[in-house]
């Protein structure tokens, strides 16, 4: 069995490997948090979505570090490779005992609004809400986040990819919620 502990310390080895640093599940789940409160979900649904953030890349300790470390683009075959990275992660989640619906949102955290996500192509409020609002901070922390692939976006750009992204890419509900929290900090 793996706890949640050693699965937080495999993710952050993970992300200095990927990204030079340490942090993205930090940020994700910070963001993820926000949104949840935004939405005045309970606490008990704040602590599932904040422990999914944490670990939602879990997945990847499952594959090469080449292979999540590229920066060129990824071939077919890899690309499904890097995709599996989402099922794995849930699975771990469950053997680590956290919560269902941590496990579904760690599962379905790269499922896209207008159903060309994966793993499972769900679209709209078929998609858990907790996955939805990962989706959300993962891709805002990744944006504001520096890394050796790049610097960080002004909010101006984040809100205008949000934006242009809301209905395709993202719940346009998260969306105004996210926009407003930018606004607010």
């Amino acid at each position: 069995a793996i706890t949640e502990g050693e699965m937080a310390r495999m993710v952050e080895d993970q992300e200095l490997t990927e990204w030079g640093h340490v942090g993205h599940g930090r940020g994700v789940a910070r963001i993820a948090i926000f949104l949840a409160q935004a939405l005045e979900l309970d606490s008990e649904a704040q602590e599932a979505i904040g422990r999914a953030a944490l670990l939602h890349d879990i997945g990847k300790v499952t594959l090469e570090s080449d292979l999540w470390g590229r920066l060129n683009t990824l071939l077919p075959d890899q690309r499904a490779l890097m995709r599996a990275h989402a099922v794995a992660g849930a699975e771990l989640a469950g053997r680590a005992g956290l919560p269902r619906e941590s496990q579904e949102a760690i599962r379905h955290h790269h499922e896209r609004w207008d159903g060309a996500g994966y793993p499972d192509g769900l679209a709209a409020t078929d998609i858990p809400l907790a996955a939805r609002i990962l989706w959300v901070g993962e891709n805002v922390d990744s944006m504001i986040r520096v890394s050796y692939r790049r610097e960080s976006l002004p909010l101006t750009a984040i809100e205008r990819t949000l934006r242009e992204g809301s209905g395709a890419e993202w719940d346009p509900q998260l969306v105004d919620h996210m926009v407003r929290i930018i606004h607010a900090r």
